[in-house]
């Protein structure tokens, strides 16, 4: 997981989780 970007915007790395997996 892209703590980096979670830490940025948690929102915008769950979506990206999401399509990602």
């Amino acid at each position: 997981m892209p703590a980096l970007h979670l830490g940025a915007n948690a929102d915008g790395a769950w979506i990206e989780l999401r399509s990602g997996t």
